[in-house]
């Protein structure tokens, strides 16, 4: 089994997918002898306690590190210390890096990243449609004409 899909398997909570990878900031600090190495990254996706980001640079595994996030356009800044988890090539020049963090990412900033478009919190595809049906709600009095305009695993949309 890879380091990664190991993780996987003991992930404790959702994982979300980063839409716009322009609109965040990550920046790994390692501590060094003298001097900080600081590395610019690529936030790929997140989850309550973990990121996966994309780095020009393999970090040393379970050596702890500073990670800081900056989403400007929704007031999000972030940082806490991380410890890296796992890891596998990305292409040619960089690197895909699982890491922990020692703090909690809270609901209100993922629903703030969220409400500003940067990350999707569904965990099915959804698939387009167009087909007439009816309903009728619970609370409802009449069965109503609508059309189905999409489906998941976990729901629909109509109009």
């Amino acid at each position: 089994m890879s380091e990664n899909s190991s993780a996987f398997s003991r992930r404790r909570s959702s994982r979300y997918g980063i839409i716009d990878l322009e609109a965040t900031q990550v920046t790994i600090i390692v501590a060094g002898e003298g001097e900080d190495q600081r590395h610019e990254g690529i936030l790929a996706d997140l989850s309550s306690n973990g990121v996966r980001v994309a780095l020009g640079v393999c970090l040393e595994k379970d050596v702890p590190v500073q990670f800081h996030l900056s989403v400007p356009s929704v007031g999000l800044e972030f940082s806490c210390l991380a410890h890296p988890r796992w890891f596998q090539p990305r292409d040619a020049e960089s690197w895909w890096v699982g890491c922990e963090l020692t703090e909690v990412i809270t609901d209100e900033m993922i629903d703030a990243l969220a409400r500003g478009g940067l990350l999707d919190r569904r965990r099915d595809p959804r698939y387009p449609v167009s087909y007439p049906a009816i309903v009728k709600w619970e609370l409802g009095d009449k069965p109503l004409d609508v059309e189905l305009v999409n489906y998941s695993k976990g729901g629909i949309c109509v109009l």
